[in-house]
C-alpha cells in the first residue's frame, strides 16, 4: 500500500511514523521506505493531494491549504497533531485598508484568487514557488503565505493583515470506508 508523507517542516514527524511502523531506523534523506505492508514516499506537501486523487497513492498526509489549493475532493480521514498553521495575507503595517492592495505574491494561487473574489479585491497575483515574504514590500505590497509561529514575520517587520484560513495536517484518501488496513497508522497519528 503506497502512502505519501510530507517532507519540509514536519519531516521529523513523517520519519517518526515510518520508524514506528518499520520498527527500525532508516537512512535520513531516503525518499522511499519499504515495510512489509506499506511503501512510504517522502514528498512535498503540495504534491500529495494530486497523487492521492489520481490513484498513485492510496493515502497521504498533508495540510489543509494544499488540499484546498489542489482543488481535488478528498476525504479528510483523521487530523494529526503534527502542526497547526494559518494562511494569511501578510505585509507591512498599513495606514490604508487592505482593500487598496494592488499586488500580491504567493504560491497559493487558487486560495489567493478565491480570497480576492470573495472580498471583491482588485489586486494582481504573482506566482512564486516558496517563501514569498522576502518579496514584500520591495516587489509586491503583500503576500499570501503560511504562518506557524510568526517568527519570520517579526524578524522581517511584517504582520498578518488578514487570516484567510486555519490549517491542520490530515491523513487523506479517496474514501474512508476501508480504514482497517491502516489502523496502526491511525493509532500513531492520533497520539
Amino acid at each position: 500500500m503506497r502512502i505519501g508523507l510530507p517532507k519540509g517542516n514536519i519531516y521529523n514527524k513523517s520519519k517518526e511514523l515510518v520508524k514506528q511502523i518499520c520498527k527500525e531506523d532508516f537512512v535520513d534523506g531516503k525518499l522511499v521506505v519499504y515495510s512489509e505492508k506499506y511503501t512510504f514516499y517522502f514528498l512535498k506537501h503540495r504534491d500529495i493531494p494530486k497523487l492521492v486523487a489520481q490513484g498513485f497513492l492510496k493515502y497521504g498526509i498533508t495540510s489543509d491549504e494544499w488540499i484546498v489549493e489542489s482543488g481535488y475532493k478528498l476525504e479528510r480521514i483523521a487530523k494529526t497533531n503534527w502542526c497547526h498553521t494559518k494562511i494569511a495575507m501578510i505585509g507591512k503595517k498599513r495606514d490604508t485598508p487592505i482593500e487598496n492592495v494592488s499586488t500580491c505574491v504567493t504560491e497559493y494561487i487558487d486560495i489567493a484568487k478565491g480570497y480576492k473574489e470573495k472580498n471583491d479585491f482588485n489586486y494582481n497575483i504573482y506566482s512564486i514557488s516558496g517563501s514569498s515574504e522576502g518579496l514584500v514590500p520591495d516587489f509586491c505590497e503583500v503576500c499570501i503565505d503560511c504562518v506557524e509561529s510568526g517568527g519570520t514575520l517579526r524578524r522581517n517587520n511584517l504582520e498578518i493583515l488578514s487570516t484567510i484560513m486555519e490549517s491542520d495536517v490530515w491523513l487523506i484518501g479517496n474514501d474512508n470506508k476501508q480504514l482497517s488496513d491502516i489502523n496502526e497508522i491511525l493509532e500513531i497519528i492520533r497520539r
